[in-house]
């Protein structure tokens, strides 16, 4: 898998974990998440591509604001922030029966639908960033 899809299905199922259970602070850490786990005793060459990308994910979404983040980073607990929360609440056309991106992405994601998922996160972060244009977010 890409870099790129890799991001789209880690970010699906970070903010479909932290919509479901938002404003409760949940745990994104890559055991709970991609079922991956950062063994102490590999160095970091040995660290597998899939969680390396799945830590860039988690800062990258903190750092743009998406989520907030407390803790040991991206093995520490972790909420939505406005921003994430406003992105989650976008409803895509496309989607007939008006549920929200987060309702959409959490059902999606439980039913093991992650190009689905790949697809509405895609569609979030481009509404997010067209919002940012234009200073709503």
């Amino acid at each position: 898998m890409s870099n790129i899809d890799l991001f789209d299905e880690y970010t699906a199922a970070i903010f479909a974990e932290l919509y479901e259970h938002f404003p409760l602070r949940r745990s994104i850490a890559s055991e709970a998440i991609i079922g991956l786990a950062l063994d102490p005793a590999d160095p970091p060459p040995r660290v597998p591509h899939e969680l390396r990308v799945y830590e860039a994910t988690v800062e990258w979404l903190a750092g743009s604001g998406f989520i907030a983040l407390s803790g040991n980073g991206h093995q520490g607990d972790a909420t939505l922030t406005l921003r994430g929360l406003e992105v989650m609440k976008v409803v895509p056309a496309s989607v007939r029966d008006h549920n929200s991106l987060g309702d959409s992405l959490v059902s999606a994601v439980r039913s093991g639908g992650a190009a689905a998922g790949k697809e509405l996160v895609a569609f979030g972060l481009t509404q997010a960033f067209r919002l940012m244009g234009q200073g709503v977010l």
